[in-house]
């Protein structure tokens, strides 16, 4: 799906524009891929993709790429978290830590000891000096 171009753009010679496919771009910033790779598979260079984005949506590449990014992300959480909920405890235990903030073996406890003396032992004989 191609952006159509302004009507009170003006006539250019050279070499026509790149066709940015929107809808294989959009596809790609939801798998995170990053602009290079992108524009490689849309046979461009970056750059080109960069300035084709600024021309025909007034934004750049990185901009384009966080307001598309989102749904990849909502589709890896969803499979993330049907796959703990199948039993997986390895993703079970990172969700948990991760979201709930849960932490891996007993906390440490403070608590405040009073000493009141103290007996050397040796193999020998024992002294008690807490006199």
């Amino acid at each position: 799906m191609t952006k159509p171009k302004p009507k009170n753009q003006p006539k250019r010679s050279g070499r026509p524009y790149k066709v940015i496919d929107y809808k294989v771009l959009s596809n790609l910033c939801g798998l995170q891929s990053t602009g290079e790779e992108c524009a490689s598979i849309l046979g461009m260079d970056y750059d080109t993709l960069n300035n084709g984005l600024k021309r025909e949506l007034g934004y750049g590449f990185t901009e384009y790429f966080r307001l598309n990014r989102a749904e990849g992300l909502v589709n890896l959480r969803r499979k993330q978290f049907k796959v703990a909920m199948e039993g997986n405890p390895v993703l079970l235990k990172w969700l948990g830590r991760n979201w709930l903030g849960q932490t891996d073996g007993a906390q440490e406890v403070q608590a405040e000891v009073k000493l009141t003396g103290f007996r050397v032992v040796s193999q020998d004989n024992e002294t008690d000096l807490s006199e």
